[in-house]
């Protein structure tokens, strides 16, 4: 028996040595052979023809059955709560999965993948009433957003919210569609992660209009990350006529061949040691030098660091461009609409990066990150004054998120991530709260 099990052994790594050599490369040039793929080659050579001695060697036949157990028991483990708890894989190990399980991974943590989201022309959002084990708070309602209740047909809605993943605020228990009605209002939250503000009037339009719902309060979250670079690609997909799945760059989708979970990971960590490890061993480490161009920020007795080319880029987008004004527009268009459904005001509240709001964190450089905030800051008041109108606010959550972060993280993932968690969202939903109190007591005059 442990002689066939090893002849078995050997034969396994003949074959692999036998796809090793015929299988060549993306190079044109005929069994063009890579130092790494050689070595590859030599090793399953020499395993095969250990295998083939070893069937013949009792002690030796013995061993190898005994690896050929453990690993295969390593591997079925792996396999096994891979399979069962892939939404709690970390996040370290999702790049090395094989696509398909990072496709099961996306819908099992509410990530985006073509099975995952649906959608109508650029508009996309959730499968109605998804659910999604890794993040049960995250309650999607009947039109694919998040909302405990769903909005009805010429209905009356004290708050509607549009915006992107801030506003949807995916990796906090809470979001201000909640609180709000916490508070015994009717609030509905339409944002998304990946919309841009050309999305905000088509949301508005094909839900809330489109119901004929009337409302009093339309609040449009503004990421002053990514709402600008977000808009640029989607009027470019918009005048090539592509759809959500062009916005969001799909990708063809992977045949449906069932594999090995396991043996994937374990193929793909190899690679990626090869990568790192053999084909990067020339490549100069990281001087002194180059650290020094590193800016440090330290939060929570921890040090984040990240390039300082990005305090260098303080205006990506100036006045004149073509996406400024489709920005610009795109957020106007927003406010006509909200009146024309009866709107008592609209209120856009600027949300900032990582950067502004952990400004005080930063260790050096401060010279170029003052530079950065001032340009930010010139941006901020820029929108302002394109958007200022009698029914409009215009709100900087900076300040609000900066005078919060002194207490507490705001970041979802504990980091300068401009993603909220939950302190954040209630510091946002104070503010907000306070512009609305003032606004009806201004009405009430």
């Amino acid at each position: 028996m442990l002689a066939i099990l090893n002849g078995g052994m050997a034969i396994f790594f003949g074959w692999a040595s036998i796809m090793a050599l015929s299988h060549t490369s993306e190079n044109p040039v005929f069994l063009s052979y890579s130092v790494s793929r050689l070595i590859l080659i030599a090793v399953l050579v020499a395993a095969t023809l250990y295998a083939g001695f070893s069937a013949f060697r009792h002690r030796l036949a013995v061993l190898n059955v005994c690896v050929a157990v453990s690993v295969f028991a390593a591997l079925a483990t792996v396999e096994i709560s891979m399979r069962g708890w892939i939404e709690k894989a970390p996040a370290f190990v999702v790049p090395h999965l094989p696509e398909n399980v990072r496709r099961e991974w996306a819908r099992e943590t509410g990530n985006f993948t073509e099975g995952t989201i649906q959608g109508s022309g650029l508009r996309y959002f959730y499968p109605p009433y998804r659910k999604i084990p890794a993040k049960p708070y995250l309650i999607i309602d009947k039109y694919g957003y998040r909302n405990s209740i769903d909005m009805k047909k010429g209905q009356n809605a004290d708050v509607i919210l549009l915006g992107d993943s801030v506003t949807i605020a995916d990796q906090s228990s809470v979001d201000l569609g909640h609180m709000f009605r916490e508070r015994g209002w009717s609030a509905f939250n339409f944002g998304m992660g990946g919309y841009g503000a050309p999305h905000y009037p088509l949301v508005f339009e094909e839900l809330v209009a489109a119901n004929n719902v009337s409302v009093r309060y339309v609040v449009v979250g503004i990421c002053m990350v990514n709402d600008i670079s977000n808009t640029k690609t989607f009027d470019e997909v918009e005048e090539e006529g592509g759809d959500y799945r062009a916005y969001l760059g799909a990708r063809s989708t992977p045949n449906g061949i069932a594999s090995s979970w396991a043996i994937g990971l374990a193929r793909n960590l190899v690679l990626y040691l090869k990568d790192v490890y053999w084909d990067k061993r020339h490549v100069p480490k990281i001087s002194n030098e180059q650290k020094k161009q590193m800016v440090y920020v330290d939060l929570d007795n921890d040090r984040f660091e990240f390039p300082r080319a990005r305090l260098s880029s303080l205006d990506d987008w100036p006045p004149g461009e073509p996406v400024w004004e489709s920005f610009i527009d795109s957020l106007r268009e927003v406010a006509e609409m909200a009146r024309r459904q009866g709107a008592q005001r609209i209120i856009y509240m600027m949300m900032p990066g990582g950067i502004e709001i952990y400004d005080k964190n930063l260790v050096n450089f401060r010279a170029e990150a003052d530079a950065f905030q001032a340009a930010m800051a010139e941006r901020r008041l820029r929108i302002f004054r394109q958007l200022d109108d009698e029914d409009v606010s215009v709100l900087d959550m900076t300040p609000v998120l900066r005078r919060a972060a002194e207490r507490a993280n705001v970041s979802a993932d504990r980091k300068i991530d401009y993603h909220l968690n939950e302190w954040g969202i209630e510091a946002v939903f104070e503010a907000l709260s306070d512009e609305i109190a003032r606004i009806d007591q201004e009405v009430t005059r």
